[in-house]
């Protein structure tokens, strides 16, 4: 299905599309561990469960392996209120107001409230990891980790990652919306309601001059949410 993606962890096999006619591999690959990742992309697609499969066929058989994928999409609604970034040099935290219980809740990522600022690359310049899963593949692919992104704001200081180049602001955004989603999730444990967060108060150092300040205005923009200026 067209909102399937298959990321690779190996060189030794084949990916085909789906109306790719199978082919045997020119060698056999007996006794190694062929790994790869599913990755679901739901822009874009109606409401409603989603179902789908990915085909497995190995060296010296003629029976396929299949995987089911199923996906369920939701509408959100918009958010009215604003949720608190500190998007930091090294860590962020995010805080919203929780209307049930009428308090500040903060917004933890694998048991913590403090994110990691890394976002780690994986397979190619769609897939990628944040926070302490990007951080743990730090000492594995440090070539393809990107942390201090705060630090290069407002410069024209590109990099690149799988043949595309990246700008300071790209990578940030991913980043910040990545911090934006994780709200999101908590908000919908909370309430029970999906809703798209497109309002942020979001911190800049003091020492921040213009085009710093602008480059995370454009960050933000990028990642999906609105900006004001007074």
């Amino acid at each position: 299905q067209p909102w399937i993606e298959i990321v690779r962890r190996a060189e030794a096999f084949t990916l085909l599309s789906q109306d790719s006619q199978r082919k045997a591999p020119p060698s056999p690959t007996a006794g190694m561990r062929l790994a790869f990742e599913v990755i679901c992309h739901p822009q874009g697609l109606p409401a409603g469960w989603k179902q789908g499969q990915v085909s497995v066929w190995l060296v010296g058989q003629e029976q396929k392996r299949t995987l089911e994928v199923k996906l369920n999409v939701l509408q959100p609604r918009d958010f009215s209120d604003y949720i608190g970034i500190d998007f930091g040099t090294t860590n962020s935290v995010i805080a919203f107001f929780n209307e049930n219980s009428q308090t500040v809740e903060l917004v933890e990522d694998k048991g913590s409230a403090l994110i990691p600022s890394v976002l780690a690359f994986a397979g190619g310049p769609r897939t990628y990891k944040i926070g302490r899963d990007a951080q743990n593949e730090m000492m594995v692919s440090p070539e393809l980790i990107v942390r201090s992104i705060k630090r290069i704001m407002g410069y024209d200081h590109e990099r690149e990652f799988y043949g595309r180049k990246f700008s300071p602001e790209e990578l940030a955004s991913l980043i910040i919306r990545r911090l934006a989603e994780l709200a999101e999730a908590k908000i919908f444990e909370t309430s029970g309601v999906y809703y798209n967060i497109r309002k942020a108060i979001i911190t800049v150092p003091a020492n921040f001059f213009d085009l710093q300040i602008r480059g995370v205005l454009k960050a933000c923009a990028m990642a999906g949410l609105d900006t004001e200026e007074e």
